[in-house]
């Protein structure tokens, strides 16, 4: 378990290290990555706890956008909300893990390929022309406001079976390992 642990940090150092060099954030450097990953893993962690979505799932969404959302002027805080609405909306849908995050990740790289997710389908052609037009904070925003998710639902998924199982598995997580 402490490997696993110690394994996702370092990818997440990695991953923040990478994107803040590219933007010339705070985190370029390595002790400073190092440092706000485990923070990072925290609040990815409690998004989990308040999500039907697991650690895993919002880990490996923000793994997939990162540094596109970072180059697009989204703070780590954003790009969090953004995977915890990506992997619901995903099990909403009854996507298999990845799938809206690789469309995010595909639009915010200006592509339209094939969009499999109904909301970003619809705004696909909009985002590639913000893209075009150097326009990457309102093309974020865009995406980030196609995925949100009104509450009511999120709440609902969120009471259900699979989101309750959820949530607790990510809280018995959370303490064991901050239990050491």
């Amino acid at each position: 378990d402490e490997e696993l642990i110690e394994e996702t940090r370092l990818a997440i150092t990695t991953l923040v290290q990478g994107a803040d060099s590219m933007v010339n954030g705070p985190f370029a450097g390595v002790n400073d990555a190092f440092e706000y990953s485990a923070d990072l893993i925290k609040r990815m962690r409690e998004e989990a706890i308040t999500t039907p979505a697991t650690f895993e799932d919002i880990k490996n969404s923000f793994r997939d956008v990162a540094v596109q959302a970072r180059q697009a002027g989204a703070s780590y805080e954003d790009i969090i909300k953004l995977s915890g609405n990506m992997s619901t909306l995903g099990k909403l849908l009854g996507f298999d893990g990845g799938v809206v995050s690789k469309d995010v990740q595909q639009l915010l790289r200006g592509e339209m390929g094939d969009v499999a997710t109904p909301q970003l389908k619809a705004i696909a052609k909009q985002s590639q022309e913000l893209y075009k037009a150097g326009k990457s904070a309102e093309q974020l925003k865009l995406i980030m406001d196609s995925l949100r998710l009104p509450d009511e639902l999120r709440a609902k998924f969120e009471n259900s079976f699979d989101g309750l199982t959820s949530s607790l598995l990510d809280e018995w997580a959370m303490f064991r390992e901050e239990a050491g």
